[in-house]
């Protein structure tokens, strides 16, 4: 499944997709989604939250038939959008650069 999700999403051209989570850490369930970040190319700051939406939808939609067959929680980020959310330096941020798998 996450050769399936990385050769689609491949096709968006990202600056970089992360894998967190269960499946990161080998600890997936049956019942486990797949946890992702996807960080587009793209060196805007989305300003309103139909912007956000935008570039989220454009993700999900790339991924849809895979997610008909298994759980995904994306979080997508402008280039952006992740270089200030680095910068925060929060735990969360620090567990995907740490623990996180960059699968492209």
């Amino acid at each position: 499944m996450i050769d399936r999700l990385k050769n689609r999403l491949r096709q968006l051209r990202p600056h970089k997709v992360i894998l967190f989570g269960s499946h990161a850490w080998g600890t997936p369930d049956a019942d486990s989604d797949i946890d992702l970040v996807v960080v587009l190319d793209d060196e805007t700051l989305p300003t309103t939250f139909a912007e956000r939406m935008q570039n989220v939808s454009k993700v999900r939609k790339c991924v849809a038939d895979i997610n008909r067959d298994v759980p995904l929680d994306l979080l997508v980020y402008s280039k952006k959008e992740w270089q200030k959310f680095i910068e925060i330096n929060s735990s969360f941020s620090r567990e995907l650069r740490e623990g996180g798998q960059e699968l492209l």
